[in-house]
């Protein structure tokens, strides 16, 4: 009996590439020969970007193809994975956690693989607030929000400024933070306005929280899609790790923590923002004592001080939240890589920093959103 057993078990297992082969072909079939009937069936609900509803056909048919061509295996690679790169978000040694583990403070348990518990599902998944000025309406607000915001609905998407923009452009929502000067820099002040904004009229809506840089490219389905395979309820400090130059250390007093670099984003947490709000007066007033005046030093200093979180170390992030130095670019960063390199940063890539021009933010996007590219992007 038993062997008839072992080997009925044998031959299912045999049988679940042809199982996964049948959904992917079912998912796949109505695309091909009922598109305009799907892009209906699938499209958001809310507007978006600009102020067009892009309910039903509106939407692009790069993204049409990067739905029916790698949701599937998105979702067959995500059953096989099981919650695999969950590995990358290490803990440190340093006695502050950046691990998968539930941390102090936290009595959630994190999620394995694709699945996120039913509590978390009540609110909406990412809300992006962008660190701007008022003289960038027209150039990089206009371009972050013509390309990659296209992709989040209306009221996921804010660009912050200190000064009322000269020019009109109504394409995005601006929030003006009185008191907030556009010239300063790093944008000490600012950023942490942003986040006594996100504190107060976010918190309750969203399960993440993005803080942006407007040089920036955040590829917002992909993040989306890393972001449901972590539990909110767990305290993240998300991005790429820094430790500031050998000449800045002793200035930044940093001692072993680091902190998460600002250019390539970070990613909070609801669960982190939670614990962090009640102590952004105490880190603005302690930041009037020091004299580093870099933004996300600072920010991160508030979080180790005040809920113990570390920014994420694995070599990963590097890669997930990319940063462009000099030497590896001759005039624009990504466009002037090599064709292998190039695809190598892009396409493992949740962010790339820097784009300091509109142009090549609109190219890098329509790089994205070509056919071919989308095939695997």
């Amino acid at each position: 009996m038993f062997g008839n057993v072992s080997a009925a078990c044998r031959s299912t297992r045999k049988d679940v590439p042809l199982l996964a082969l049948g959904l992917i072909l079912g998912f796949l079939v109505p695309f091909l020969f009922f598109p305009e009937e799907q892009a209906n069936a699938v499209a958001p609900r809310r507007a978006r970007g600009d102020g067009v509803d892009v309910q039903g056909a509106a939407w692009s048919r790069s993204s049409l193809i990067e739905i029916i061509t790698t949701s599937p295996l998105r979702i067959w690679m995500n059953i096989r994975k099981s919650g695999g790169d969950s590995q990358a978000l290490q803990s440190t040694d340093s006695g502050h956690s950046t691990s998968d583990a539930a941390l102090d403070g936290s009595d959630e348990e994190p999620s394995a693989g694709v699945a996120v518990a039913a509590k978390w599902q009540s609110r909406e998944l990412l809300y992006v607030g962008v660190l701007s000025a008022g003289r960038f309406l027209k150039s990089r607000i206009a371009a972050c929000n013509r390309t990659w915001g296209q992709d989040l609905a209306r009221g996921d998407l804010d660009f912050f400024v200190g000064e009322a923009p000269t020019e009109e452009y109504t394409g995005a929502s601006i929030i003006q933070l009185n008191g907030v000067s556009d010239h300063e820099y790093p944008p000490q002040g600012k950023a942490f306005r942003m986040m006594q904004y996100m504190c107060k009229h976010k918190l309750d809506k969203y399960n993440w929280f993005l803080r942006a840089d407007d040089d920036a490219y955040f590829r917002v389905g992909k993040i989306r899609d890393w972001l449901r395979t972590r539990d909110p309820g767990v305290k993240y400090y998300i991005g790429q790790a820094g430790y500031g130059r050998d000449k800045d250390k002793g200035r930044l007093q940093l001692n072993t923590d680091n902190f998460c670099m600002g250019g390539p984003g970070v990613i909070f947490s609801r669960a982190a923002m939670q614990a962090i709000c009640p102590h952004l007066d105490a880190c603005m007033q302690d930041n009037l004592t020091k004299t580093t005046g870099e933004e996300d030093v600072e920010i991160g200093r508030c979080i180790s001080k005040y809920i113990n979180v570390l920014c994420t170390s694995a070599y990963e992030f590097m890669t997930l939240f990319y940063h462009s130095y000099p030497q590896e670019y001759k005039v624009h960063p990504y466009l002037d890589l090599s064709i292998d390199r190039m695809q190598k940063v892009m396409r493992n890539a949740l962010t790339l920093h820097h784009i300091k021009y509109s142009r090549v933010m609109y190219d890098v996007h329509n790089w994205y959103s070509s056919t071919l590219r989308s095939l695997w992007h």
